[in-house]
């Protein structure tokens, strides 16, 4: 029995056995390997602003707008407030919830990590504006290439030459592709993503 949480499952094999003609117990290979990038590249899809359909959509633009107007002058406030634990202090009353001074200043401390941490964001989404870029690019390529690994240790030849249809070269694109509609909801083009993986496999051949 599957876990009902499970991308990979019998209807998956199924389909890749009829698509592809593997045996079953390549498929089953297959599946395992799969799997726990499957589980990793989903929660990458949806927790990240993406152009992915299952993700949640939110532009560059918005989200440095957002840290920019919103997010750091508000952090800036706070820890300007927390710097000076009189404005927070209870006395003469003894409230349950009070913080300690040092609890204050861990919390500043944490703060101003956080907008250190939104202005280096901010910085890298002002540079995705300006240069057009998408995550979703990057994104497809690291599926694309984690998968075409697991399918060339499975035996499923990842090769330049695919579009000839030579032997069971032409397998790994139907396979990879549709192993990322079931992670990321979406059909993707593999190919420019595959000419990529190979040539970055041959340069770590060469250096070997």
């Amino acid at each position: 029995m599957k876990n009902s949480d499970q991308l990979f499952d019998a209807q998956f094999e199924q389909d890749l056995s009829k698509a592809t003609g593997l045996d079953d117990a390549t498929v089953a290979d297959l599946t395992r390997s799969f799997e726990p990038i499957g589980q990793r590249f989903l929660r990458i899809i949806e927790t990240t602003p993406t152009n992915f359909s299952i993700g949640p959509s939110i532009t560059p633009k918005v989200r440095l707008d957002w840290l920019r107007n919103d997010l750091q002058p508000s952090l800036t406030e706070l820890v300007a407030t927390l710097r000076e634990p009189a404005k927070l202090s209870g006395k003469p009353d003894t409230l349950p919830s009070e913080l300690t001074e040092a609890e204050l200043a861990e919390l500043a401390r944490l703060l101003e990590k956080l907008d250190r941490y939104a202005d280096e964001l901010g910085d890298c989404l002002e540079d995705r504006i300006a240069d057009k870029s998408t995550i979703n690019a990057e994104i497809r390529f690291e599926l694309v290439s984690e998968l075409a690994v697991a399918c060339d240790e499975a035996g499923i030849t990842v090769a330049r030459d695919h579009h000839t249809g030579k032997n069971d070269v032409s397998l790994a694109p139907i396979i990879i592709r549709k192993a990322c509609k079931v992670i990321c909801g979406d059909l993707i083009s593999v190919d420019p993503h595959l000419r990529d993986y190979i040539k970055l496999r041959a340069k770590k051949s060469a250096k070997a």
